[in-house]
């Protein structure tokens, strides 16, 4: 882990396999190393580390891992569709064979664990079809990606696919089945809108159409929001921003207060930002509504400047406070206070002074996300 490159790291591979041979701990060092060297084009050397690599699981993860990318940038994607097709493959054949199951899982543990990772490398492997030029390959892929339909972004690429195949019937359909259920995005509504207007070319009510949809979206959200609301005592704090002001929240009273707990290491943190600047735009002028984004869970001696990079980076227009670490603990000063577990997580502080809404995690879809900020403050306002 501390090593600082490459070369390092397989001297160190080298001599731990070579004094103890292969363990679950140099599997992993294994799949870590041989992502590497996929990435640096060294196909040799990927297969040479890709062979220590025992278990089928363990084995379909680092295939999956490195076509993903691939499949993002658009690089070395027929290796990657290979790569990815032997993923699917493997978890085919651990399905059919449980005499490797953990001892951890029960049977319908470790079955609804490879039914998840199966549906999630399918996602990479119909990308690399459909850029591949293989679009009905990509749409039969697609189709098990979406299983229960949860995920936007899966959802977006297997309507995206349908109208490039111009299945138009079927996008309608499904494009107004998970946008209808709030697992769709803007783009969807795009595409679900080709595919109407295919379907009717004299017809002008499509926009009446989406707006039955976003009513459902909305009133679905605004109930389950009611239900879910709080009446807790907010705990107090005073912390320092980016410029070294004290933030303290007892001067906030009166107003509604959203608290966004990240880091810079965090995946869905940052996959939450665009919408979350969309948010901080909206309100930015309105005194009554304060976004604070409290910078938790991280280390480093220069922590401050580099969140104030990732920042400026991405020209987030954010309010950014350091939660300090307690002093000799693992516990961060805010953070705990809120019993903050996981990040990202939002507390919306009411008026009141007391938290009312407590969001965890991020399921990917920005238009949700925003929806929500604004209904949670409206909620709040009346």
């Amino acid at each position: 882990y501390d090593a600082k490159t490459l070369a390092e790291k397989e001297t160190i591979f080298n001599e731990l396999e070579s004094s103890f041979g292969m363990s679950p701990d140099l599997t992993y060092a294994a799949t870590s190393i041989a992502a590497a060297k996929f990435k640096a084009g060294d196909e040799a050397s990927f297969k040479a580390y890709d062979s220590k690599i025992e278990g089928a699981m363990e084995k379909a993860g680092l295939y999956n891992s490195v076509a993903w990318p691939a499949a993002e940038e658009g690089k070395n994607m027929e290796m990657a569709s290979k790569l990815s097709k032997k993923s699917l493959d493997l978890l085919m054949e651990a399905k059919k064979d449980l005499s490797k199951k953990p001892s951890y899982f029960t049977k319908n543990q470790y079955l609804n664990s490879i039914e998840s990772s199966y549906n999630m490398y399918a996602d990479t492997y119909a990308l690399l079809q459909y850029k591949l030029g293989n679009v009905k390959e990509a749409i039969t892929y697609q189709a098990k990606a979406v299983g229960k339909g949860k995920s936007t972004d899966v959802n977006d690429r297997y309507i995206e696919f349908l109208v490039a195949d111009k299945q138009y019937k079927l996008a309608a359909e499904k494009a107004n089945a998970f946008l209808s259920e709030g697992n769709g995005s803007s783009k969807m509504k795009a595409d679900y809108k080709t595919a109407y207007t295919n379907l009717n070319p004299e017809a002008n009510d499509f926009d009446t159409v989406m707006a039955g949809i976003d009513k459902i979206n909305h009133d679905r959200e605004l109930a389950e929001l009611k239900e879910s609301m709080l009446d807790e005592e907010a705990p107090q704090f005073t912390i320092k921003n980016l410029e070294g002001e004290a933030i303290a929240l007892a001067d906030l009273k009166g107003k509604t207060v959203i608290l966004d707990f990240w880091a810079t290491w965090c995946g869905p943190c940052k996959a939450s930002f665009p919408g979350m600047q969309e948010v901080v735009e909206k309100y930015k002028d309105n005194e009554n509504v304060v976004l604070l984004f409290v910078d938790t869970f991280e280390d480093g001696n220069d922590r401050e400047k580099d969140v104030a990079k990732f920042i400026k980076d991405n020209n987030y227009n954010f309010h950014v406070l350091i939660d300090p670490k307690v002093k000799d603990s693992n516990d961060y000063e805010v953070a705990k206070k809120y019993g903050i577990t996981g990040i990202p997580t939002k507390i919306i502080i009411g008026p009141s002074g007391k938290i009312n809404f407590r969001a965890v995690g991020f399921s990917g879809n920005n238009d949700k996300l925003k929806q929500e900020m604004d209904l949670m403050i409206d909620l709040l306002k009346s």
